[in-house]
């Protein structure tokens, strides 16, 4: 590694240190890169383990907890420039996981469809991404999904239902199209 380089990681983490110096647990060599802010909400519990690398570059990331809320993002994880991941209740994001650009994620719908009921919160329904997942550019993951350990969401990707290991799934509503 040049001189340049070592500089741009040790900036990344020093932006880490500073951005998320509010979450519940920090681990060891977080980096966000980039020079757009990051919006961090800590109203709940946010736990961000070892080597994840946030990126906020051309577009905002946003990740947080709610209050009462639980955000757990595992060791390796990459989570791309433009991203949406806000947990009202729970949101586990595995192991070496990768994130694509503006993907949102969420653990709650606000609203009911019903016109009678729109102004109510629904329950808000837990998300599981389990190990080495990747999501691809603008896809939506809605409540109460689990995607399994290796499975792939291709770009643009409504996922409603869950996504079993090892396998790629694609459309709205998000539906497998192979196995992995």
């Amino acid at each position: 590694m040049n001189r340049h380089e070592l500089a741009r990681n040790a900036a990344a983490v020093a932006r880490a240190k500073w951005y998320l110096r509010n979450v519940t647990t920090q681990g060891q060599r977080i980096r966000i890169w980039g020079g757009c802010r990051p919006a961090i909400v800590t109203g709940g519990e946010v736990h961000i383990h070892d080597r994840v690398q946030l990126h906020s570059t051309l577009a905002r990331l946003e990740i947080g907890a709610a209050p009462g809320g639980y955000l757990e993002i595992g060791t390796g994880t990459g989570i791309n420039f433009g991203s949406s991941i806000t947990a009202t209740h729970s949101i586990k994001i595995g192991e070496w996981c990768l994130i694509g650009q503006h993907v949102i994620v969420f653990d709650t719908a606000w609203h009911y469809l019903d016109p009678a009921r729109r102004l109510e919160r629904p329950p808000p329904q837990p998300v599981v991404l389990e190990d080495n997942v990747w999501i691809g550019t603008r896809a939506m993951i809605m409540p109460g999904v689990t995607i399994g350990k290796d499975a792939c969401v291709a770009a643009g990707a409504v996922v409603t239902s869950d996504i079993p290991p090892r396998t790629f799934a694609a459309g709205m509503p998000a539906r497998v199209i192979r196995e992995l």
